[in-house]
């Protein structure tokens, strides 16, 4: 038996190594090698991409502890597709997402391509199985559409240590958390067994320190977790985990005036802390509670990349008064000027993990929204001309893909007796439309030919192609797993089992109110809740989870209430659900039909609201 598990190790490690045979991708040099040249010749005929003329390659390069994400410039030669890409010195293997330049990729049938990096003996070099491994289990979904393995993640991981022991302690955080969603009771037995080996060693470093206290933290051995954490504050003052611990001094600290005291002490210790920005949120609110005058000078002592957003969000709140309407319109070109100055010089630091494209267009996107704000505020003014200007500015830079942005911008046209008809068409064509849209086309249309029957059919014809594309891309997703049974109370106390809804479309979305694209997803499945409220068919379930506050149903009953949603709340305070459907990351989303078979699982927010019910919708109706 012992022979035969090898053997299949050794044909999954080889297939997963040449992309399970013939690929579409050629890498060569086979082996390649830092410092090396790579020549990439993809051949487009056979997969997803081959209606797409503009083919767009992006290389995530892995390491220790890096992911930098580089476009890569290609050519169309004899109907294939060219690149060359040089590996960097500290490079333990790159994946590859082939892609239309926008959402469509080639993944390889979830496989994704990619290559390790090898030694001089042709033998993946330290790191380069591990590197693989986290991609299969973690980013490389996200960043490049590859499946999640967890198993093959696993075997993956096992061949790194089998070759380079060493390497069990750089990788431990993802090792265990791979090992946590296979078998809980025994991971955690073989991480105890493993924290001890680390703790007996002399002379611990700060990623030593730094997983004996987090892991004995997350296993609840508060005093084994507390000694380390003592000494991470003591030896690294000024490291992570300190800074988190002042973090959440500050957060919870109530007197305000201590909290700009700690906030002062903090901002001092840690100019470049990543833990500021949620902090300069709220020390925004304090000080604009003393005057607009005592915001600016905060801002003024404390310049930072949030001063912009701070302007946006609170020009909206004043937009809602009509006495401040004046300081509105203030505000909202103040962030317009910050924003078309980070595009012009950019003050953030760009991250690895994204390409400069990426960057470039995500500033873009910032002033997009600038824009949208101050028309917003304008036509509150009455001064729809005025704002037209600023939404076709948005409109183009946010490539008509912002649905609130484009109604915003039909609205205005209509408003000002300006034709938008064709715009409108082509917004419900590429699904950036929503209800407002679709039902203004409604009735310039009707103008044309009185005749909702024949409007109806012209507007499904308009949206059947992207429909369809939807369609294609979530049979490839469909999935049959049994879905894990459970128990728990929702806000009004009453018991919820899974097992005693056998017989109906169930969708169960996991959040938390600290999830900023769980919220923003919201407003979205308010629409799809709303949607089929009628139907007894269907139950909605929103499991919340990973909540770090001390009253957990009071905050959430809270919040639902704040928000006037209508959803059935489930409280999953101990977080054993979120363990058993082995959700790595929220908003997670799954799809479990009338057999009880999980038959979609979806995975965060895109921020296309109205793409986002329209897949939800059509997930719900192919398991019906």
């Amino acid at each position: 038996m012992k022979t035969v598990n090898i053997w299949l190790l050794l044909i999954v490690l080889i297939s997963v190594l040449t992309f399970g045979g013939e690929s579409r991708l050629k890498i060569e040099p086979q082996f390649p090698k830092r410092g090396e040249t790579l020549k990439l010749t993809y051949d487009k005929s056979t997969g997803e991409l081959k209606d797409v003329q503009n083919i767009a390659i992006t290389a995530y390069m892995f390491g220790k502890d890096l992911l930098k994400a580089k476009d890569v410039e290609v050519s169309h030669q004899s109907g294939k597709i060219k690149a060359e890409i040089l590996v960097d010195e500290n490079v333990n293997g790159i994946v590859f997402k082939i892609y239309d330049g926008d959402e469509l990729l080639d993944n390889n049938e979830g496989n994704g391509f990619y290559t390790l990096v090898y030694s001089k003996d042709n033998k993946p070099i330290v790191g380069a199985y591990a590197g693989l491994a986290e991609a299969h289990s973690d980013w490389g979904e996200y960043f490049a559409g590859m499946k999640r393995d967890p198993v093959l993640a696993n075997t993956l991981f096992d061949k790194e240590f089998e070759n380079y022991p060493e390497s069990k302690i750089n990788y431990f955080n993802s090792y265990i958390t791979i090992q946590m969603g296979i078998d809980r009771t025994k991971a955690q037995e073989r991480a105890l067994a493993q924290l001890e080996i680390i703790a007996s060693k002399e002379n611990l470093s700060l990623e030593e320190l730094t997983i004996l206290q987090s892991w004995y933290s997350r296993f609840r051995k508060q005093e084994e977790a507390k000694k380390y954490g003592d000494k991470l504050t003591t030896d690294y003052p000024k490291g992570d985990y300190s800074q988190m611990l002042r973090a959440q001094a500050f957060n919870t600290e109530k007197d305000t005036v201590k909290k700009i005291e700690l906030f002062e002490a903090f901002y001092n210790d840690f100019p470049e802390s990543k833990l500021l920005g949620r902090m300069y949120d709220i020390m925004s609110d304090i000080y604009l509670s003393k005057g607009i005058e005592s915001a600016k000078k905060f801002f003024e002592q404390y310049p930072n990349a949030e001063t912009r957003r701070f302007y946006n969000k609170h020009a909206l709140k004043f937009a809602s008064d009509k006495e401040n309407i004046e300081l509105a319109e203030q505000f909202a070109l103040a962030a317009i000027k910050l924003a078309q100055s980070e595009i012009e010089n950019p003050t953030e630091t760009k991250p690895d993990y994204i390409t400069n494209r990426e960057w470039a267009k995500g500033r873009e996107t910032n002033l997009a929204s600038a824009y949208d704000t101050y028309a917003s505020i304008l036509i509150k003014s009455g001064k729809e001309s005025e704002a037209l200007n600023y939404l076709e500015k948005g409109v183009k830079l946010s490539e008509s893909k912002n649905v609130e942005i484009n109604s915003r911008y039909i609205k205005t046209l209509n408003s000002l007796k300006k034709d938008f008809y064709k715009i409108a068409e082509e917004f419900i064509k590429s699904g950036s439309a929503n209800d407002e849209i679709k039902e203004l086309f409604r009735r310039e249309y009707l103008k044309k030919n009185d005749n909702e029957n024949e409007f109806n059919s012209y507007l499904s014809m308009l949206e059947k192609p992207l429909k369809d594309k939807i369609k294609s891309k979530l049979l490839k997703e469909l999935i049959s797993e049994p879905a894990p049974d459970f128990t728990l109370l929702n806000l009004s106390g009453e018991e919820i089992q899974l097992s005693k809804l056998k017989g109906k479309t169930i969708v169960v979305d996991f959040w938390a109110t600290w999830c900023n694209p769980c919220l923003v997803s919201f407003p979205g499945m308010q629409k799809a809740v709303t949607k089929l409220h009628d139907d007894t068919d269907i139950t909605f379930l929103f499991l919340n989870t990973w909540e770090n506050v001390a009253d957990k149903k009071t905050h959430v009953t809270q919040f639902i209430e704040k928000n006037k949603y209508t959803f059935n709340v489930l409280m999953d305070e101990q977080n054993e659900v979120v363990a058993k459907y082995k959700v790595e990351g929220i908003p997670t989303k799954f799809v479990i039909d009338k057999d009880a078979n999980i038959r979609f699982k979806s995975v965060g927010f895109s921020g296309n609201t109205e793409k986002m019910v329209e897949e939800l919708l059509m997930m719900i109706e192919m398991v019906k």
